[in-house]
This record gives structure tokens, sequence and C-alpha cells, in this order.
């Protein structure tokens, strides 16, 4: 029996179950692994020093953790300002402070590395002019994506206010409002302190305590930054020695611990799943899609047992969260991938399923949903194994109804009987890496249905190949759209959002 990622012996936790995907942000900025989890425990630290109420707490606990849940809501227009690699540049981004001139430029000159002195004085001169604008609307972007995934995962509305503040700067030059000193939510100022802590704390413990201090007053508030600074290397020392920080993080939350329902699951799965596809146009509804596709498909196969049909469907919303941590002008490029591309592409179902993994209650839906792309003939990826066929891959299935960068409009097929996605879903791109097959092992054939999810197929057209893509000020039709309109059109949101 496949097990639900809800299926444990006790009740799985919210916390549990936010602290490992918050693994996806990690990939998404380009920074190493559990990042956000080392935030998390040493901003909760932070808090016990300075004894605030458990009420209080548990918002910074939560803030921290999913301070950067909205970051892939304008991977597209970094990929485009940026010489395609939105996730080098977040990841390096937060190591500087923007409104210094030298350092922006630094940022700017240390995008080309690799690359011809003459490559990169022309992605600077091509940057240079879209950073500003870009940055000033993805704050706001990113902010507008977090506040709804706090909303949409149920937190407290404390939560979703200091996530519309995550960018703002003690000094008032931060965005998206310009916020200064005590006018920024608390949880977003301890979210600041401990990120700045642990991105320094790569380069040692003294590097970490001393940019604390150095950005105290300007990026940070002053008092906390000198709460860590006092007893900075004691607890980056206490970090370093945390063995399990997923267990860590789980066992530290304050406040009342909350048990995460089914319906709850199904939400904070669908919200990472939408985060996820912001990542590319092409890409929109893309995990939700697969997810119904897949669970209406469990069911006409007999699968039966609720659990397995609920397996399947998580595994169908889960299944690309690895996707974010490749860059968009990646999944953007026209025509065939290099062999390097494709090393990065390969990894992607594997950063899925060690996401899910590090989460008890999502192990087994990690392993069905790390497996979307493997084939029948063994020449899929990330394991290239032979599943049997009756297995179900969730995200081999629609891309004949997809329009994809490296390949042209194709028209809207609709089934008739029964779909068998893993004997007939089409090849990937042909490349040097990952040979293309048209042939497949014959399946059993099954019975038509006297009703089919498929029969009917959506009749929205593909976006036309020569329209403009959408971005800042263009929409989807071609016209002018503001920033805010921008994000209900690319995420399919919430329309009702609120301010802090």
């Amino acid at each position: 029996m496949t097990p639900s990622a809800s299926d444990s012996a006790a009740p799985a936790r919210l916390a549990e179950l936010l602290a490992a995907l918050s693994l996806v942000t990690d990939l998404a900025r380009g920074r190493p692994p559990e990042e956000a989890m080392r935030a998390c425990l040493l901003a909760t630290w932070l808090v016990r020093i300075q004894r605030l109420p458990e009420p209080e707490a548990a918002v910074v606990y939560a803030t921290t953790l999913l301070r950067f849940v909205g970051c892939t809501a304008t991977s597209l227009e970094y990929a485009q300002a940026f010489a395609g690699d939105d996730v080098r540049v977040r990841g390096r981004g937060d190591q500087v402070d923007p409104t210094m001139p030298a350092e922006a430029l630094g940022l700017l000159w240390g995008l080309g590395e690799g690359s011809s002195p003459l490559a990169r004085v022309r992605l600077v001169a091509h940057a240079l002019p879209r950073a500003k604008r870009v940055t000033g609307e993805g704050m706001r972007a990113d902010c507008d994506v977090a506040a709804t995934m706090a909303r949409r995962f149920g937190l407290d509305e404390a939560v979703e206010a200091a996530l519309w503040a995550i960018f703002e700067r003690w000094d008032g030059r931060g965005g998206p409002h310009g916020l200064g000193g005590e006018q920024i939510p608390l949880a977003a100022r301890f979210a600041a302190v401990a990120y700045t802590a642990v991105i320094f704390a790569d380069l040692g413990p003294d590097t970490a305590v001393e940019t604390v201090r150095r950005w105290a007053g300007r990026i940070l508030d002053p008092d906390l930054a000198q709460v860590f600074v006092s007893r900075g290397r004691e607890l980056l020392e206490d970090l370093e020695r945390t063995e399990d920080l997923h267990l860590a993080v789980v066992a530290a939350e304050p406040g009342l611990r909350r048990s995460v329902t089914e319906d709850q699951l199904d939400r904070v799965a669908r919200g990472f799943a939408d985060v996820v596809d912001l990542k590319s146009p092409y890409l929109h509804g893309h995990s939700s899609g697969v997810a119904t596709l897949a669970e209406a498909a469990a069911r006409l196969l007999g699968l039966g047992e609720p659990q397995v049909v609920v397996a399947v469907r998580h595994a169908g919303l889960f299944h690309d969260l690895g996707r974010a941590g490749v860059p968009t002008g990646l999944w953007d490029k026209p025509g065939p991938l290099s062999h390097s591309d494709w090393e990065q592409v390969r990894l992607h179902p594997y950063h899925t399923e060690r996401i899910l993994g590090r989460a008890p209650m999502l192990a087994a839906v990690g392993r069905l949903a790390s497996a979307h792309h493997e084939r029948l003939d063994g020449s899929g990826y990330h394991r290239g194994t032979r599943p049997s066929c009756s297995a179900w891959t969730p995200g081999s299935w629609p891309p004949p109804t997809s329009t994809r960068p490296w390949s042209p409009t194709t028209p809207t097929v609709q089934p008739t009987h029964q779909p068998r996605p893993s004997c007939s879903s089409p090849p990937p791109r042909s490349t040097p890496t990952s040979p293309t097959s048209t042939t497949r092992p014959a399946c059993p054939p099954a019975p038509a249905p006297p009703s089919s999810p498929w029969s009917t197929a959506s009749s929205t057209p593909p976006r036309p190949p020569d329209r403009p893509r959408p971005g800042f000020g263009v929409g989807l039709d071609g016209g002018a759209v503001s920033p805010r309109r921008l994000l209900l059109l690319r995420g399919r949101l919430d329309p009702k959002r609120g301010r802090p």
C-alpha cells in the first residue's frame, strides 16, 4: 500500500511540513541547503534571549522560516535582466548592500565570472539600467506572493504583515513600502538579523559578527543586531553542532504547536506548487494540472484506497519542487540543451525527493514524485529505472497540450478513452545526454470508461509564439499591466490581498 503524505503514527505538525519545504527557498536563491532552517533556529534563540511572549515568538519563527517563499515570483524578470541566471543573482545579492554603488557594481561584475572581459562588460551594460526597476518591482512581487502563501497556509495575520516587510531596511531605503525603524514589524527585523548572520557564517563566525555590526543602523535594527553581536560566536557554534536541523527546528517551535490536517496539507502543497510554477511563464498552473489529471487517472485505474489516490495527488503537486534550483534562463532556453544544461535539469527530480524526504510525513510521496521523468525503457532520469506499465509518473502528462520554448505550439489533444501516460507520454527533448526513443513496451489495453475527465479538453489556445513574454509592464494580452495585476495573471493567486 502506498501511504499518503499525511500517513504517520502520530499527527504530523505543520512546522514539520514547512521546515522541510523551506528547502525549496534555499534552492531558488542559490543558497546552501538548510539555510532557512538555520536562520529560523537562530531567530528563535534570539527571541528567547529577548524573552518575547510566546505568540510574538511564534510569529518570528514562521516569518523567518518562510521569509523567501515568494522568491520565484520574479524569476523571469531576474533571468532576463541578469544573463538568464536568476538563481545566482539571488544568492549573491543577499551578500551585498545594494545602496552602496561599489557593492552593487561588484555584484553585477561577479555574475559574469568565467566569461571574457568583453562579455562581462556587456553583461554589466545590459543589467545596469534594468537592475533598479527589476529589483524594485521584484520586492513588491516577492512580498505579495509570500504574504499570500501565509494566508493560504492558515498562518496568523501578523506573519502575513511581516512577510510584506522582508525587504524593508532600518534606514528606510528598502521596499516595497519604504518603511523604516520601528515601522517595520518586529518579526521581519528578527528575520533580517538571523539571515544576515547565517549567510555570512559560511565565511566564518567572525565575518558574520562583523557584518551584522557593520549593517546595524542601515539594514538591521541596531538593538537586535547588538543582541546577536554580543553572543554571536556562541550561537553560531551551537548552530554548527546541531546534527539534524529539521528536528531541531520542529522541536524549537514556540507557541501552540499545530497539527496539520488533510485540508491544510492540500493547501500547503498547492501553495508550493504555485510558487515553483512561477519559475517560468510556460509553467503556470502546470503542477496543479498534473495533480488533477493524476488523481483522476488513479481513480479510473481503480487504485481505490483513498490514501493511495491522495498520495498520487500530492505527488503531482510536489513533483517539480526541485525545479526551483535550476535557472529560469535554462527552462526558457529555445532549442536543444547542452550537456552542461542537462546535468542541471537531471538533478531536479533528485532535489524533489531530498526535499520531501526531510519530513517523514512526505517521504513516501517524495519517492513517487521524484520518478516523474523515469521512462519504461530505462532512459529517463534521475535513476534511469524501468517502472512497471501501471506506474504513474506524474510529470509526464500532458506535454502534448503545452507550449514550451524549445518546441512549436502543438494542438490540443482530446483523449476519448482512459489514458495510459506511462506508456504513451511523448519523449523529452532530444539531447546527447537524454536519448530519444519512440519505442514503448506494449501495455495491456484498458477498457474505455463510461465517461472521462479527458473527454473535453481545454479550448483555451496556447499563447502565440510572437507575443511578447509577460513581464513587468506587459500583460498576457500584450497590453500594459501593473505589478499587482501581473501577479494575478502570472500566479493566479487570491485577488483579495490584504495589506499590512
